[in-house]
């Protein structure tokens, strides 16, 4: 019975040490207390967590958007503040704001200028972005002992690797196609281009208004805080802008930024720029700029020329999509009835 006892207890043992070592390298950067290596595989409550001490130590320029900006770094925007990017959130109004009324005076402090990407399908409800961040450290702790086994040690194990032995770091017969760094934004081992032919699915452009409202509380904090605040929308390639108008999605999401600008003064339209939609090398695929194409978005636009106020938004759409020759008339389009059949839909009714 004895021998039965230890050898248990050496199996406890054993399995506590493994999870430790996986629990302390933290392949996915899930936990509040692991080693704040660079690159990770994933992005977590962790790395949640680790931001915000990020922003409380230095100066810093925050990122909020979706997949679409997840690139964005310092790299990009070249600036002498640290970039934190909290692709994390996805850029939910929801999840931004009760970030933003998270922080203490020392975070808010150390805030230097913030991005927001007004992506096209962030505004449908809380989407449960904070759903587990708001879970319980027993109830996380628990999910992951649940969840412990041989692939998360191999993974804790690829991260050290990499980490440690740079000449592994961006090996592309090693590593995954890419990482998650400990500031936030994602690091391709190779930067992708688009073929110019695959098509990537389109997103939903369903919004609730009471989301969307939540940007007026956003825009309220950065004045009550004296902070310089930047709004814009994802760039789109021609394929995929033409894909919004030819299965009806154009006039939901023009509606969704009208409802916008009830809320902010304005903000910068990329959803047309010439410079970006006629070269495929600066796209990840029919979705996405890939690294090279946010360089190009942040350092060789002008950004005045894009910049859109509510009474001036129809005509200005209207007279870019006429550049295009692409065949679509707001005026028809925008008709009383679309936007009460859009206002009614329940597709999207929560807050």
């Amino acid at each position: 019975m004895r021998s039965i006892l230890t050898i248990l207890a050496s199996c406890f043992c054993f399995l506590s040490i493994l999870y430790i070592f996986v629990y302390l390298i933290d392949p996915n950067q899930d936990n509040t207390y692991s080693y704040d290596f660079k690159y990770s595989f994933g992005g977590g409550y962790g790395l949640y967590t680790k931001l915000k001490t990020k922003l409380k130590n230095q100066p810093s320029e925050l990122i909020f958007g979706s997949s679409r900006s997840r690139l964005i770094s310092n790299k990009v925007l070249k600036s002498k503040n640290q970039i934190l990017n909290m692709h994390i959130l996805y850029g939910n109004p929801i999840g931004i704001y009760d970030f933003l009324i998270s922080l203490n005076d020392k975070q808010i402090e150390n805030i230097k200028k913030v991005y927001v990407l007004l992506d096209t399908h962030v505004f449908c409800g809380s989407n449960g972005i904070n759903k587990y961040f708001e879970s319980s450290l027993t109830k996380r702790t628990l999910d992951q002992i649940q969840t412990f086994d041989l692939s998360k040690l191999i993974k804790a194990y690829r991260k050290l690797i990499i980490n440690l032995m740079p000449k592994y770091t961006f090996e592309e017969n090693y590593v995954p196609p890419f990482y998650v760094s400990h500031n936030g934004e994602t690091v391709f081992v190779k930067t992708p281009e688009w073929d110019g032919i695959n098509q990537e699915g389109l997103h939903s452009v369903h919004f609730s208004l009471e989301t969307i409202k939540h940007l007026k509380l956003i825009d309220s904090w950065m004045v009550a805080n004296k902070k310089k605040i930047i709004y814009f929308t994802p760039p789109h390639t021609l394929n995929d802008f033409i894909a919004h108008a030819d299965m009806g999605y154009l006039n939901r999401l023009i509606i969704q930024r009208i409802e916008i600008l009830k809320n902010l003064n304005g903000f910068y339209d990329f959803s047309l720029v010439p410079e970006l939609m006629k070269d495929n090398s600066l796209w990840e695929d029919s979705f996405h700029l890939n690294k090279k194409g946010l360089d190009y978005l942040f350092n060789k636009i002008n950004w005045d020329e894009y910049y859109v106020e509510d009474k001036e938004y129809i005509n200005a759409t209207q007279n870019k999509i006429n550049k295009f020759n692409i065949k679509y008339n707001l005026s028809e389009e925008l008709s009383y009835e679309n936007f009460q059949r859009i206002y009614n839909d329940s597709e999207c009714n929560s807050n």
